[in-house]
């Protein structure tokens, strides 16, 4: 499993060659304060994560220069400072940022295809950029693939009041893919869709870690969206936050996940070793078990592609011996290693298993009558896998 976190810190880089982004904000208003010192890893998704009303969005624009802490606070990207805790700060549209919201904010004047092609006129070039960054400049995607990435070329005609939400979502998010931006922020991008709609819009989100070739930051309050979408997490509640993790390691940590809701678990990262056409499978090496079987489903899959898949808790179930007669695919031998229970009989067995992490939602009731106790040795029966984003 790839881990790969970057950790807290209230102290801004000294140095120009740190690429990403940190920020140290610190504002307060009426009964509210936020407190946020996070470094944030370039070319990665990082989701920002918490209740309603724990300070996401005052984050995200503070981050974008729309609002601006009143405490002294600095904001670094790339080592530019767009804030300084003297208060100066770098205008909003000087620091060459695409912006994600609920509502998808296209000129309603114009139509997809134009919408497109203005945000190409106004894209960030490489001198734009400056030599002071120092990174290489990632070749703008064109129209042409945006428009077939994201399913929308079909749409270039109407203008977006003719468009569906989901598919108003799908072209704002190839144009901010087109004006070629330095950061993405998405603010809760799918939360005001229908099912059908979100489902289409995540799908195209899911492409951003082949596209995007710079660091997005997320926010939302759906774990599921966190897992499907993000390389790291930062969890936020009241205002505070000061880590900056994996999202596997995240998720495998049971403070976090009682924490959240039933839709809590893990991610796994491996390699395609096997399809099976004839069946409909996929045979995933992950850590040292070699055969973890998942459906195929529609997804373009090829031998030895990185994959990425998705375990819920409650499709995790416990077992003291190997049944031989079972119809689950995926029973492996496993270690329990924290068991822990909240306030509402909510019980979390963390087990690994193949040098892996795996999390099973169980009730107190199976905990009692199975005798489970840490160090002992079980059978993980998953039910259910996901095939979340195949990374290149």
């Amino acid at each position: 499993m790839t881990r790969l976190a970057s950790h807290a810190s209230s102290k801004l880089p000294k140095t120009d060659q740190h690429r990403g982004l940190t920020v140290d904000i610190h504002s307060a208003q009426d009964q509210f304060k936020l407190n946020v010192s996070a470094q944030f890893d370039a070319r990665r998704i990082t989701a920002i994560y918490g209740p309603t009303g724990s300070g996401k969005s005052t984050l995200l624009n503070m981050i974008a220069g729309f609002s601006k802490p009143n405490r002294p606070s600095q904001i670094t990207f790339n080592s530019n400072q767009w804030l300084k805790k003297s208060g100066k700060a770098v205008a909003v549209h000087k620091r060459k940022i695409a912006y994600v919201t609920q509502s998808s904010t296209l000129l309603p004047h114009l139509t997809v295809k134009d919408n497109f092609l203005y945000a190409i006129k106004r894209a960030h070039t490489k001198k734009e950029r400056g030599a002071k960054n120092k990174r290489p400049f990632a070749p703008q995607n064109t129209l042409e693939s945006i428009g077939e990435q994201f399913n929308v070329s079909q749409l270039y005609s109407l203008f977006p009041e003719e468009l569906s939400g989901g598919e108003q979502q799908r072209v704002a998010i190839g144009r901010a893919l087109l004006s070629n931006p330095e950061l993405i922020l998405f603010d809760e991008p799918v939360s005001a869709l229908d099912e059908e709609s979100r489902e289409s819009t995540l799908t195209a989100l899911e492409k951003l870690h082949k596209l995007a070739q710079v660091p997005c930051l997320y926010v939302t309050h759906n774990i599921d969206e966190l897992m499907r979408l993000a390389d790291d997490v930062i969890p936020i509640a009241n205002g505070h936050a000061s880590q900056c993790m994996a999202v596997a390691d995240a998720l495998s940590n049971s403070a976090f996940s009682l924490s959240a809701n039933h839709s809590t678990g893990v991610i796994l990262e491996g390699r395609v070793a096997f399809i099976d056409n004839a069946h409909g499978l996929i045979s995933a090496a992950v850590g040292t078990q070699p055969n973890i079987y998942c459906s195929a489903g529609s997804s373009n899959i090829s031998q030895n592609q990185p994959i990425r898949l998705r375990i819920y808790a409650k499709d995790v179930s416990i077992a003291l011996s190997k049944a031989s007669d079972s119809s689950i695919l995926n029973i492996i031998p496993a270690t329990i290693t924290k068991i822990a229970c909240d306030e509402k009989n909510k019980t979390l067995i963390t087990m690994q298993c193949f040098e892996q992490t795996l999390l099973a939602a169980i009730t107190r009731k199976s905990l009692q009558d199975l005798s489970l106790q840490e160090g002992q040795h079980v059978f993980a029966q998953i039910k259910g896998i996901a095939v979340l984003s195949a990374k290149e």
